[in-house]
């Protein structure tokens, strides 16, 4: 089914090397400009908070705020090299979402390459690409924005377990459910997203196999221990914080939901769900299921916000901007042989 497309005509390599072209130009041209002022206002925010923990301020006594720790955890490290004197937290903070959403990036390309057509890699690519540096735009390094970056190893893996190739190194397996969880730990609401790809693989994989997976039994022991952490570290968090975000987020009223039903967030969202859930779901391709479950894990985790603020919803976009891309890709296989030899 690739002959066409795997063939080393003129043509093919040209246009190998213009895709190649393109995505170095956007690496360069948005990795850059993800330099330049300002950054978003919650990162800042929360990096801030970070330097002035470095200074003994105490998170939840001194920094107010009813967030878990997890996002002031990862920005102790920008604001940590910051004080170094080799640049501003800012910049250190720049580098440190590049390098994460770029590392998490590869890493889940290089699992689900092998599984990918010759159209399937290029078309995944390059709108991989595209979502994750340029899509963002105000909101990169949100906390949304790294969340959906740092979940695409493990829900590779978790494509690579539905099609039957379950040989990755156990620490491989043990790093990516550990990255994923690194990201879910910054919201609760972000752990739908890993319940859905974890209901996906019982229903589809057969409990027998699921119960032997690692993954779920890591994102048990790690959210023990972070919960365990978070009480013994700030006991303030539980016993101030926790009553203030309940108050903050359970506020219910019927304008608030029509315009969530009516807004510009919600609305494409559920519509392409709806439309891509019966291919994605039907199609016998992994790689779409998975998408699709993590798509509508994204969509729930920002209606449970109830804010229906833009970044709320970047990763339901991004993931429903990859599955929409992979679906394209399936259409292309049939018909870019045709065009190609048209064109040759």
């Amino acid at each position: 089914s690739q002959g066409p497309l795997m063939a080393p005509s003129d043509i093919v390599s040209r246009r190998l090397s213009a895709d190649t072209l393109l995505l170095a130009a956007i690496l360069l041209i948005w990795g850059i400009a993800a330099f330049l002022p300002p950054l978003n206002a919650d990162a800042a925010a929360m990096l801030r908070f970070a330097e002035r923990m470095w200074d003994g301020e105490a998170l939840y006594r001194d920094l107010i705020d009813f967030n878990p720790p997890m996002g002031y955890w990862l920005d102790l490290i920008p604001a940590g090299l910051g004080r170094l004197g080799m640049g501003t937290p800012v910049f250190w903070f720049v580098v440190f979402c590049l390098l994460v959403i770029g590392g998490s990036a590869v890493w889940a390309y290089r699992i689900v390459r092998p599984s990918l057509s010759e159209t399937e890699r290029r078309v995944i690519a390059l709108v991989g690409v595209i979502t994750l540096l340029v899509r963002p735009g105000d909101s990169f390094g949100e906390r949304e924005h790294l969340m959906v970056a740092v979940m695409l190893p493990y829900g590779a893996l978790a494509v690579q377990f539905l099609r039957g190739a379950r040989g990755w190194p156990l620490g491989w397996r043990a790093a990516a459910a550990a990255l994923a969880f690194i990201g879910i730990a910054q919201k609760p609401h972000f752990a739908i997203l890993g319940a859905a790809v974890e209901l996906l693989l019982l229903v589809l994989g057969g409990p027998k196999a699921w119960m032997k997976r690692l993954e779920p039994w890591l994102f048990l022991l790690l959210g023990v221990i972070y919960l365990w952490a978070t009480a013994a570290l700030y006991p303030a968090y539980f016993n101030d914080m926790l009553p203030l975000a309940a108050d903050n987020y359970r506020i219910f009223d019927l304008d608030r939901g029509i315009d969530m039903i009516t807004g510009t967030e919600l609305p494409p969202l559920l519509i392409a769900a709806l439309c891509l859930g019966p291919w994605a779901l039907r199609s016998g391709r992994p790689i779409a299921a998975v998408l699709y479950v993590l798509a509508v894990g994204a969509i729930l985790a920002g209606l449970l916000q109830f804010k229906d603020w833009d970044y709320h919803f970047l990763p339901a976009r991004i993931l429903t901007i990859l599955l929409a891309a992979y679906g394209l890709a399936r259409v292309l296989e049939g018909v870019a042989p045709r065009i190609l030899a048209a064109l040759a």
